[in-house]
């Protein structure tokens, strides 16, 4: 009979007290597997976690008007990771939580008028080795009321900076789906963004800085509308293709210069259909940039295609965007030596182009280990492999294509050229890393972040992990090779990995798996 684990700790404010009625759960870590235990904290903040079944799971803790002092640090919101073996009776655990700030103000037009659905967009300054730059805080998007009213709330201390934007094209028709229906002409108006307190420049904004706690009040914003274009155009759609899921989207090129960045969003799209295509007509455009971005289903998969529109003084016409057919690329996948442990519905193979961040293809195989990559155009493109994890787990030991090893390397699509079959073979004899992390003194770490590069470096493809409440963390079924194994005290995606590697290099450790090893590190947080 297995032996069951418990977990019990306490919840606190940053400040010291006990904190009651917050909600702790304790999810298993691992895909397809959401088994949860949950409970409430009693008035002196005491928890209790029991007959819990052994393996890793993410603790996590929420209470309305708190925050966790460590969300935002880590890809999984500061919950950390435990690791319950047999019996494990975990004690001691203390779940800090911090008064969340927010922030609030009203938005409104150049008549005084409110502006409501309007999106308010907040960011926050970190510092990176080039410098300060301003990211976007995560979930921090959020819409006006009918009155033009916003709040922001669930912030932690730091300097932030407050961005607001409005558009005459109405919310449920950004970036909608294109249905048959009369044309909408859209709306020449247009209101560029605009930073506190009152900047259209990006790098004229007024820093706000927050204090744990702190409600601010007053932000209001008066938006100006200002003189936009029209951006017009057909889609010309090839047979087969489904007009309820078809998108047209613009969005701007690129980043700014100012160091902002930016998470998604900013399209918009309207559109009807006519036969054999379907004819865009987007109002509102401010000079700049732009992508327009158009995706459609096929029987056998989305197509994609983009055209590069720049708006400078005037209104762009006659665009024609077109989907250029591909080829299709035929392969198999299968197991190195036992074809029972491999379950092909988990494997993925896609390609993804050397000048394009969009993969081609990405489904699985088909229960004989057929895939089948469709509309590949002519160009250079790396062959991606996912593997699901599960039973058996498995790595990706070779990818073949006209009769060449293409792991790590690009294959070239030709527009007239062979197309040869692809295979993948999935092995499961792969190596397995473990590990403390430790911190300059010799304590174990916990929550830290481990990074598993190739050697020599690619930092387009790391493996990533965090160490539980031991300091200790796992890479299982490695491929045979060597590797460099590097710690962080915390992950950030505004600063690059390549840099994070440069500043941690000489604390890095380098290794060597090969078939059915075991490997045990010390890895050091400078």
């Amino acid at each position: 009979m297995t032996q069951i684990a418990t977990v019990q700790g306490k919840v606190i404010r940053t400040s010291g007290e006990p904190l009651a009625k917050a909600e702790v759960t304790l999810t298993r870590h691992e895909p397809f597997n959401q088994l949860t235990y949950a409970t409430t904290s009693a008035a002196d903040g005491q928890f209790l976690l029991d007959n819990i079944e052994p393996g890793q799971y993410r603790l996590d803790v929420l209470r309305n008007g708190y925050i966790k002092e460590t969300a935002g640090n880590d890809w999984f919101g500061g919950a950390p990771l435990l690791t319950l073996a047999p019996g494990r009776q975990l004690e001691g655990v203390v779940l800090r939580l911090a008064p969340q700030a927010a922030i609030s103000g009203r938005l409104t037009d150049e008549d005084g008028d409110a502006l409501a659905d309007a999106p308010v967009t907040l960011f926050r300054e970190i510092d990176a080795p080039e410098g300060k730059i301003r990211r976007l805080v995560g979930g921090q998007v959020r819409s006006t009321n009918d009155l033009g009213d916003f709040r922001l709330p669930g912030l932690l201390p730091g300097r932030y900076f407050l961005c607001a934007n409005w558009s005459p094209v109405p919310p449920h028709l950004m970036g909608r789906r294109i249905r048959s229906g009369p044309q909408d002409r859209g709306s020449q108006d247009a209101y560029p963004p605009l930073y506190f307190p009152g900047a259209t420049d990006p790098a004229q904004a007024a820093p706000i800085d927050i204090a744990s706690g702190e409600e601010l009040r007053g932000f209001d914003l008066q938006l100006k509308k200002v003189r936009g274009f029209r951006v017009r155009g057909r889609v010309e759609l090839p047979d087969g293709a489904d007009l309820r899921a078809l998108h047209v989207n613009l969005v701007p090129h690129h980043l700014d210069a100012h160091g902002w960045i930016f998470s998604g969003g900013g399209g918009r799209a309207g559109a009807f259909d006519r036969t054999g295509g379907a004819d865009f007509d987007i109002g509102g455009v401010l000079p700049g940039s732009y992508d327009l971005m158009v995706h459609c289903n096929l029987a056998h998969g989305q197509r994609s295609a983009h055209v590069r529109v720049d708006v400078v003084d005037r209104d762009v016409e006659g665009l024609i965007v077109t989907f250029p057919s591909g080829v299709t690329v035929e392969g198999t996948v299968r197991a190195v030596d036992d074809s029972a442990a491999l379950d092909p519905a988990k494997v993925h193979v896609s390609l993804r182009p050397e000048q394009q961040d969009m993969q081609v293809g990405g489904g699985p195989a088909d229960p004989a280990g057929v895939f089948a990559l469709h509309d590949v155009r002519p160009g250079r493109y790396e062959v991606s492999v996912h593997l699901w994890p599960g039973d058996g787990d498995g790595y990706v030991k070779s990818v073949r294509y006209l009769d060449r090893e293409v792991i790590d390397e690009w294959i070239e699509i030709g527009p007239d050229g062979p197309v040869g079959k692809m295979e993948v073979l999935i092995a499961f004899d792969g190596g397995e890393l473990s590990g403390m992390v430790e911190a300059p003194s010799g304590a174990p770490i916990p929550g830290a972040v481990v990074r598993l590069l190739t050697d020599p470096p690619r930092f387009d493809q790391p493996k990533g992990t965090q160490t539980d409440q031991d300091g200790r963390f796992w890479f299982r079924q490695i491929r045979p090779g060597d590797y460099w194994v590097f710690a962080l005290a915390s992950v950030d995606p505004g600063v690059p990995l390549e840099q994070r590697w440069e500043q941690h290099e000489g604390f890095a450790r380098k290794v060597t798996v090969s078939a059915n090893s075991q490997e045990d590190l010390r890895v050091r947080l400078p």
